[in-house]
């Protein structure tokens, strides 16, 4: 419910993701959801679906490649232009990926990456899913435990 009071608030018709509202006159529970975005981001990831508008070389689509934003093999650099959405990596008349573009496009561990994703079954455009809980569900705790991984592993170095 809260949720959906912010979201008329704050957003209107934008994406949280996506656009940064101004947070002049904002209450503080907007402020402090705001702060605490680039923690989301670290664990944010889009679900894609046959006609995903989810850019393929800017936007977080693959869970298991760290930052979840892909880079082209070396030596296909001059072609990643030509598939700008995830979408122009499938089959143009299925709903599977075109092996052939995936292949030429990524490096290997990317393209095994990408042949495990689970596919949507809904067409909504860009949902995303909470890649540190395996419900796909954000949690509060689950953010935390994100925010301090980095410290942990620091930690753990030493």
């Amino acid at each position: 419910m809260w949720v959906k009071v912010l979201s008329a608030k704050y957003l209107s018709n934008a994406n949280f993701f996506d656009d940064c509202p101004s947070l002049q006159g904002a209450s503080w529970v907007w402020r402090d959801i705001q702060k605490c975005k680039s923690i989301i981001f670290q664990g944010a990831c889009y679900k894609i679906h046959k006609n995903s508008n989810v850019q393929t070389w800017l936007e977080p689509w693959i869970p298991s490649v760290p930052g979840f934003i892909p880079s082209p093999q070396h030596d296909a650099v001059s072609i990643a232009s030509q598939f700008p959405y995830v979408r122009s990596l499938f089959n143009q008349d299925e709903d599977d990926w075109n092996l052939e573009i995936i292949h030429s496009l990524f490096p290997r561990p990317t393209v095994e990456a990408i042949l495990k994703i689970r596919l949507s079954s809904t067409s909504k455009q860009k949902l995303h899913f909470w890649t540190p809980n395996s419900s796909g569900k954000f949690s509060v705790k689950s953010a935390y435990l994100t925010s301090i991984r980095p410290k942990l592993q620091h930690q753990n170095h030493e």
